[in-house]
Protein backbone atom coordinates (compact mmCIF):
# COMPACT_ATOMS: atom_id res chain seq x y z
CA UNK A 1 0.00 0.00 0.00
CA UNK A 2 1.14 3.41 -0.56
CA UNK A 3 2.08 5.83 2.16
CA UNK A 4 1.35 9.39 2.02
CA UNK A 5 4.75 11.37 1.84
CA UNK A 6 6.19 14.68 2.57
CA UNK A 7 6.42 15.05 -1.42
CA UNK A 8 2.46 14.74 -1.60
CA UNK A 9 -0.10 17.21 -1.24
CA UNK A 10 -3.61 16.37 0.53
CA UNK A 11 -6.44 17.99 -0.44
CA UNK A 12 -8.91 17.92 2.99
CA UNK A 13 -12.99 18.30 2.47
CA UNK A 14 -14.49 18.74 5.73
CA UNK A 15 -18.38 18.94 5.86
CA UNK A 16 -19.82 22.14 6.83
CA UNK A 17 -20.90 21.45 9.99
CA UNK A 18 -20.46 21.62 13.80
CA UNK A 19 -18.87 18.58 14.95
CA UNK A 20 -16.95 17.99 11.49
CA UNK A 21 -14.88 20.74 10.20
CA UNK A 22 -12.61 20.87 13.94
CA UNK A 23 -11.43 17.29 13.92
CA UNK A 24 -10.47 17.34 9.88
CA UNK A 25 -8.61 20.53 10.68
CA UNK A 26 -6.74 19.06 13.53
CA UNK A 27 -5.70 16.01 11.49
CA UNK A 28 -4.54 18.25 8.64
CA UNK A 29 -2.25 20.38 10.80
CA UNK A 30 -1.42 16.26 11.91
CA UNK A 31 -0.44 16.23 8.63
CA UNK A 32 1.53 18.92 8.29
CA UNK A 33 3.87 18.66 11.11
CA UNK A 34 5.05 15.48 9.18
CA UNK A 35 6.05 18.15 6.25
CA UNK A 36 3.05 16.93 3.90
CA UNK A 37 1.53 19.36 1.95
CA UNK A 38 -1.78 20.44 2.93
CA UNK A 39 -5.06 22.40 1.32
CA UNK A 40 -8.25 22.65 3.24
CA UNK A 41 -11.60 23.47 1.37
CA UNK A 42 -13.98 25.50 3.40
CA UNK A 43 -16.81 26.65 2.23
CA UNK A 44 -16.73 30.65 1.74
CA UNK A 45 -19.22 31.57 4.78
CA UNK A 46 -17.38 29.44 7.12
CA UNK A 47 -14.06 30.68 5.76
CA UNK A 48 -14.84 34.12 6.55
CA UNK A 49 -14.72 33.35 10.39
CA UNK A 50 -11.67 30.55 9.97
CA UNK A 51 -8.37 31.81 11.51
CA UNK A 52 -5.82 32.06 8.38
CA UNK A 53 -3.62 29.36 7.86
CA UNK A 54 0.03 29.05 8.62
CA UNK A 55 2.83 26.65 7.72
CA UNK A 56 1.95 24.15 4.79
CA UNK A 57 -1.51 24.90 5.46
CA UNK A 58 -3.40 26.53 2.86
CA UNK A 59 -7.24 27.23 3.61
CA UNK A 60 -8.95 27.19 -0.11
CA UNK A 61 -12.41 29.05 -0.09
CA UNK A 62 -15.63 27.63 -2.21
CA UNK A 63 -17.89 30.13 -3.28
CA UNK A 64 -21.36 29.92 -3.09
CA UNK A 65 -24.34 32.67 -3.91
CA UNK A 66 -26.76 31.25 -1.19
CA UNK A 67 -26.94 30.52 2.05
CA UNK A 68 -26.75 26.64 3.36
CA UNK A 69 -30.36 24.91 3.95
CA UNK A 70 -30.99 24.78 7.27
CA UNK A 71 -32.97 21.47 6.50
CA UNK A 72 -30.39 18.60 7.10
CA UNK A 73 -31.68 16.89 3.76
CA UNK A 74 -31.39 19.67 1.67
CA UNK A 75 -27.60 20.66 3.22
CA UNK A 76 -26.30 17.48 1.85
CA UNK A 77 -27.81 17.85 -1.67
CA UNK A 78 -26.79 21.76 -1.51
CA UNK A 79 -23.07 20.40 -0.57
CA UNK A 80 -22.94 17.73 -3.35
CA UNK A 81 -24.24 19.71 -6.09
CA UNK A 82 -21.40 22.71 -5.03
CA UNK A 83 -18.38 21.04 -4.61
CA UNK A 84 -19.52 18.94 -7.72
CA UNK A 85 -19.26 21.84 -9.46
CA UNK A 86 -15.92 23.51 -8.09
CA UNK A 87 -13.82 20.65 -7.22
CA UNK A 88 -12.70 19.97 -10.67
CA UNK A 89 -11.35 23.63 -11.35
CA UNK A 90 -10.08 23.87 -7.78
CA UNK A 91 -7.93 21.33 -8.42
CA UNK A 92 -6.60 21.72 -11.81
CA UNK A 93 -5.24 24.91 -10.59
CA UNK A 94 -3.50 23.19 -7.86
CA UNK A 95 -2.19 20.98 -10.22
CA UNK A 96 0.27 24.02 -11.74
CA UNK A 97 1.72 24.53 -8.34
CA UNK A 98 5.09 22.71 -7.23
CA UNK A 99 2.91 20.01 -5.55
CA UNK A 100 -0.05 18.51 -7.09
CA UNK A 101 -3.07 17.30 -5.39
CA UNK A 102 -2.51 13.35 -4.98
CA UNK A 103 -5.28 12.42 -2.39
CA UNK A 104 -8.62 13.77 -1.01
CA UNK A 105 -9.21 12.90 2.39
CA UNK A 106 -12.98 13.86 2.85
CA UNK A 107 -15.91 13.01 5.55
CA UNK A 108 -17.16 9.83 5.89
CA UNK A 109 -20.57 11.21 5.30
CA UNK A 110 -19.62 12.75 1.78
CA UNK A 111 -19.93 9.18 0.05
CA UNK A 112 -19.93 10.35 -3.38
CA UNK A 113 -16.10 12.41 -2.57
CA UNK A 114 -14.72 9.31 -3.81
CA UNK A 115 -16.60 8.81 -6.88
CA UNK A 116 -15.17 12.48 -7.67
CA UNK A 117 -11.22 11.37 -6.42
CA UNK A 118 -10.84 8.34 -8.53
CA UNK A 119 -12.38 10.37 -11.57
CA UNK A 120 -9.46 13.32 -11.13
CA UNK A 121 -7.44 10.15 -10.96
CA UNK A 122 -6.68 11.14 -7.16
CA UNK A 123 -6.84 8.59 -4.06
CA UNK A 124 -9.51 8.95 -2.06
CA UNK A 125 -9.50 8.91 2.00
CA UNK A 126 -12.89 8.68 4.28
CA UNK A 127 -12.42 10.67 7.52
CA UNK A 128 -14.90 9.37 10.09
CA UNK A 129 -15.16 11.84 12.62
CA UNK A 130 -17.02 9.81 15.22
CA UNK A 131 -15.18 6.96 17.45
CA UNK A 132 -14.30 3.57 16.30
CA UNK A 133 -16.61 1.83 18.32
CA UNK A 134 -19.58 4.41 16.84
CA UNK A 135 -18.50 3.00 13.28
CA UNK A 136 -18.61 -0.30 14.58
CA UNK A 137 -22.01 0.18 16.06
CA UNK A 138 -23.53 1.75 12.36
CA UNK A 139 -21.82 -0.63 10.50
CA UNK A 140 -23.24 -3.57 11.75
CA UNK A 141 -26.53 -2.22 12.92
CA UNK A 142 -26.69 -1.60 8.86
CA UNK A 143 -30.45 -3.60 7.58
CA UNK A 144 -28.66 -3.77 4.51
CA UNK A 145 -25.46 -5.90 6.29
CA UNK A 146 -27.01 -7.57 9.22
CA UNK A 147 -29.73 -7.93 11.60
CA UNK A 148 -29.19 -7.07 15.30
CA UNK A 149 -32.22 -7.70 17.41
CA UNK A 150 -32.92 -5.27 19.48
CA UNK A 151 -35.82 -7.38 21.71
CA UNK A 152 -33.40 -8.00 24.51
CA UNK A 153 -31.35 -5.82 27.41
CA UNK A 154 -28.06 -6.16 26.02
CA UNK A 155 -27.10 -5.78 22.61
CA UNK A 156 -23.58 -8.36 20.94
CA UNK A 157 -22.11 -6.50 18.24
CA UNK A 158 -18.23 -8.04 17.11
CA UNK A 159 -15.48 -6.75 18.89
CA UNK A 160 -16.96 -4.56 21.46
CA UNK A 161 -18.27 -5.20 25.13
CA UNK A 162 -21.70 -6.29 25.78
CA UNK A 163 -24.20 -2.40 25.10
CA UNK A 164 -27.54 -1.64 26.93
CA UNK A 165 -29.93 -0.04 24.98
CA UNK A 166 -29.39 3.39 26.63
CA UNK A 167 -25.47 3.18 25.30
CA UNK A 168 -26.35 3.09 21.77
CA UNK A 169 -26.71 5.86 19.37
CA UNK A 170 -30.00 7.54 20.39
CA UNK A 171 -31.99 7.13 17.05
CA UNK A 172 -30.70 3.25 16.27
CA UNK A 173 -33.76 1.66 18.74
CA UNK A 174 -36.41 3.79 16.81
CA UNK A 175 -34.71 4.13 13.47
CA UNK A 176 -37.29 4.17 11.02
CA UNK A 177 -38.79 7.64 12.98
CA UNK A 178 -35.08 9.26 11.52
CA UNK A 179 -35.29 8.19 8.02
CA UNK A 180 -32.73 10.97 6.86
CA UNK A 181 -30.30 10.09 9.50
CA UNK A 182 -31.21 6.04 8.88
CA UNK A 183 -29.61 7.29 5.38
CA UNK A 184 -27.13 9.32 6.24
CA UNK A 185 -25.26 7.13 8.72
CA UNK A 186 -25.77 4.07 6.51
CA UNK A 187 -24.53 5.38 3.55
CA UNK A 188 -21.40 5.84 5.29
CA UNK A 189 -20.47 1.98 4.78
CA UNK A 190 -19.96 2.08 1.17
CA UNK A 191 -16.85 4.19 2.26
CA UNK A 192 -15.43 0.44 3.60
CA UNK A 193 -15.62 -0.83 -0.50
CA UNK A 194 -14.35 1.99 -2.37
CA UNK A 195 -11.99 4.39 0.03
CA UNK A 196 -8.23 3.79 -0.51
CA UNK A 197 -7.77 5.01 3.08
CA UNK A 198 -10.09 4.99 6.55
CA UNK A 199 -9.01 7.39 9.06
CA UNK A 200 -10.95 7.61 12.77
CA UNK A 201 -11.01 10.15 14.82
CA UNK A 202 -9.74 7.59 17.79
CA UNK A 203 -7.63 7.53 21.05
CA UNK A 204 -5.30 4.59 20.80
CA UNK A 205 -5.69 4.03 24.61
CA UNK A 206 -9.28 4.27 24.75
CA UNK A 207 -9.46 1.83 21.53
CA UNK A 208 -6.59 -0.33 21.55
CA UNK A 209 -8.07 -2.74 19.94
CA UNK A 210 -7.62 -0.55 16.47
CA UNK A 211 -4.01 -0.90 16.69
CA UNK A 212 -4.47 -4.21 15.29
CA UNK A 213 -6.76 -2.89 12.12
CA UNK A 214 -3.88 -1.85 10.49
CA UNK A 215 -2.39 -4.56 9.76
CA UNK A 216 -5.41 -5.63 8.11
CA UNK A 217 -5.68 -2.53 5.45
CA UNK A 218 -5.64 1.25 5.28
CA UNK A 219 -7.26 2.11 8.81
CA UNK A 220 -5.12 5.08 10.68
Amino acid sequence: MEEITNKDHVLVLPFPMQGHINPMVQFSKRLASRGVKVTILIIESICKNMPKASGSINIESIPHDDSPPENIDKSFEWFHVLVSKTLTKIIEKLSYSEYPVKVLVYDSISTWAIDIAHQLGLKGAAFFTQSCSISAIYYHMDPEISKIPLDGSLVSLPSLPLLEKEELPSFICEIDLYPAIKELVFSQNINFKKADWLFFNTFDVLEKEVNSLTNIRGVF
